[in-house]
């Protein structure tokens, strides 16, 4: 397993870092559990905890690292 990070949005300033984690990076098909990163919280499972590829792919690939 591995952990795919992505940013909300373009603008860092305005970004919140989620992962994902999965056997493979995430494709067109399916749904993908997500966690939010909070500075004085760590990870947790935000207000969407569950995303599709089509508001994924809009996000910016960061990353991955191994569970």
């Amino acid at each position: 397993m591995k952990y795919f990070y992505y940013l909300s949005e373009e603008d860092a300033s305005d970004s919140i870092v989620i992962r994902i984690e999965a056997k493979t990076k995430p494709s067109k098909s399916g749904k993908y559990k997500l966690e939010q990163y909070l500075r004085d919280v760590d990870w947790y499972f935000g207000p969407w905890e569950e995303v599709s590829w089509g508001v994924l792919k809009k996000m910016k690939y960061i990353g991955s690292t191994k569970v």
